[in-house]
């Protein structure tokens, strides 16, 4: 049975976290138990290794684990169960002490490598002198980011109104020569009701691709998109859905401007950019939600002085899709 303090380490993808779930499992258990009074050695711990089809480590990596707290990327003191008597030891004295070397290792391994299992195999061979010169390269100037200065900010664009930006939205608002704008879509499927007898009606029944003309079928998503806030709305005739598709269309107006600024903005700083937010919005509420994880995490007081120069995805567009795709390219 899996120790508890060890159950996050149990993903069995066939690296290193299937050490805990093969079919020695339980004689690994068993031996674990025995800490503290037993500690375990490097070549204990690669025994146990061996047992679960995984490669031994090299003496350095041990070290640089589970008995040394270097300088490192981020504090290896602030990884939960940390405990300054670690690097005294020669071995893994406890539970605690092997879950603290356990979690590094995961931790960097995702962050530099991808992958737990990749990574393992990557560190697991090093010398002390080449783990130290890894991640000393993995090491920012935090002075140099501080001395930069704060960069030109981006334009604001109300929360509620970003989603305006997105890619879906400016098909919708500005489409090419060969499209027609949403507004063709809407009326044709108000005419299509009123043709069947009229009266009030949901807007999103309007979207019903039983209602759309059939060269708009296949945009119905996009349709949808900038025209969630209005879905619950009930239509009681022509002007009405006017005016309430053109509330709409002039919000887009104004932050799809700003938004292209802000994308000269960007571009401006690339090769000072720290940050690329990457992610794929589809709806209102993810593009609220996105603006929220961008502003939690770069307002906060423990790194607001080292001017962070990042991308906020909320908050640019592009002009076409072919630019849209070069610039991910650039920022990347």
């Amino acid at each position: 049975m899996v120790d508890p303090r060890l159950q996050l380490f149990t993903g069995d993808t066939g690296g290193i976290d299937s050490w805990f779930t093969g079919e020695n499992a339980s004689l690994i258990f068993q031996r674990l138990a025995r800490l503290p009074g037993e500690p375990l050695s490097q070549a204990l711990l690669n025994q146990l290794l061996a047992l679960s089809q995984q490669p031994p480590v090299s003496r350095a990596f041990f070290e640089y684990y589970w008995c040394s707290a270097p300088v490192h990327p981020y504090r290896v003191e602030d990884i939960p169960n940390y405990d300054a008597s670690y690097i005294k030891f020669d071995r893994i004295e406890s539970i605690e002490q092997l879950r603290w070397g356990l979690y590094r290792i995961y931790v960097d391994s995702l962050l530099y490598f991808g992958t737990i299992r990749h990574g393992f195999h990557v560190l697991r061979e090093k010398t002390s002198a080449e783990l130290h010169s890894f991640f000393k390269a993995k090491m920012y100037d935090t002075t140099g980011l501080s001395a930069r200065g704060e960069a030109i900010s981006p334009m604001q664009i109300p929360r509620d109104d970003r989603y305006l930006i997105g890619e879906l939205a400016c098909k919708s608002f500005e489409p090419s020569a060969e499209d027609k704008d949403a507004w063709f879509a809407l009326y044709g499927a108000w005419v299509e009701h009123r043709n069947r007898g009229g009266g009030h009606i949901m807007y999103k029944e309007l979207l019903d691709s039983a209602r759309l003309n059939p060269e708009f079928s296949s945009r119905q998503m996009e349709l949808t998109f900038i025209s969630e806030e209005l879905l619950d709305e009930v239509i009681e005739d022509e002007e009405q859905l006017k005016s309430k598709y053109d509330a709409v269309k002039g919000r887009f107006d104004h932050p799809r401007p700003t938004a292209l600024g802000n994308t000269e903005l960007y571009l401006s700083m690339v090769e000072d950019l720290d940050v690329y937010v990457a992610t794929s919005m589809r709806n209102r509420e993810q593009f609220r939600q996105m603006a929220s994880v961008c502003d939690s995490i770069f307002s906060h007081p423990s790194i607001t002085h080292y001017n962070l120069r990042y991308f906020d995805p909320t908050l640019a567009a592009a002009r076409g899709h072919e630019d849209k795709g070069l610039i991910e390219c650039l920022f990347e």
